[in-house]
């Protein structure tokens, strides 16, 4: 199987593009180093490291029969790769037939270099750079899962197979109350005081940074957090994890929703 590149405009449509391979920065990215002068020593002390956000270049062709199909072509292209419109994706199929994208937005090369050579009457070569401020690769799907049956405050294991952590959404459906999320393995823990969902009531606590909410139906839960809490992410590899509710019945549910994320395609 070949490796194929394509870009996903914010309204969902897929181009396929022609990419020269001879590519760069797609793979690990950029890494900021914390560090702190020790004084009256040399070096420094490492105090942390993070993912910076990303930027590479992908040149592609845009080939068409005759000038006006081709100026139709790349107008309708710059068009889908507008900014203006909001992110879109590059979705990566690798030759293993793997399938990850990473949300970006072109920042050069739509203005085109119009010159004989690489372009033509039916062809013209582009050399676009794009930018993720999230630096990691996705899947187009989210893993999900149910909470089995019986497992309220049983310890249970949720893989994250993953490069880096990732940051869930749990849906809890009631009835049910003194509500609690605890990763057992990272120490991190979630808990509402005053919780209590009737039947038929859902509450939806999204962990996503940007995202961060706790909602039922209209009802802001977000206060309902204890100084303590925190919306915690899972970390890569196995993550041992406790949901409890109390005064449940066989109508009350728990599900998880998460999005690997990946350093490479």
């Amino acid at each position: 199987m070949t490796e194929s590149i394509s870009w996903v405009d914010p309204d969902g449509g897929v181009t396929p593009l022609d990419v020269d391979w001879d590519l760069s920065e797609r793979f690990a990215p950029p890494t900021f180093f914390e560090e702190e002068d020790i004084l009256g020593r040399e070096g420094a002390l490492l105090r942390s490291t993070r993912h910076e956000p990303r930027d590479f270049t992908l040149v592609f062709q845009v080939a068409a029969d005759g000038r006006v199909a081709l100026r139709t072509a790349l107008r309708d292209l710059v068009g889908k790769m507008d900014p203006h419109r909001g992110a879109g994706f590059i979705r990566n199929t690798a030759p293993d037939g793997q399938v990850r994208q990473i949300g970006c937005y072109v920042t050069d090369g739509l203005g085109l270099l119009e010159q004989p050579g690489d372009s033509g009457p039916q062809m013209q070569k582009i050399s676009a750079t794009f930018h993720a401020p999230l630096p990691y690769w996705l899947d187009l799907e989210d893993i999900a899962g149910d909470l089995p049956p019986g497992g309220w405050g049983v310890v249970q294991n949720v893989l994250n197979d993953g490069d880096v952590e990732t940051w869930p959404v749990w849906r809890l459906a009631g009835p049910g109350n003194t509500i609690s999320l605890e990763n057992v393995t990272t120490g991190r823990k979630l808990t509402l005081s005053s919780s209590s969902l009737g039947p038929g009531e859902t509450l939806v606590i999204d962990t996503r940074p940007g995202r961060k909410s706790l909602t039922m139906a209209d009802q802001n839960w977000y206060p309902k957090m204890t100084d303590a809490s925190t919306l915690w992410p899972l970390a890569p590899g196995n993550n041992q994890v406790k949901v409890s509710m109390f005064e449940t019945n066989s109508s009350s549910t728990a599900s998880i929703a998460f999005q690997r994320r990946y350093l490479a395609p």
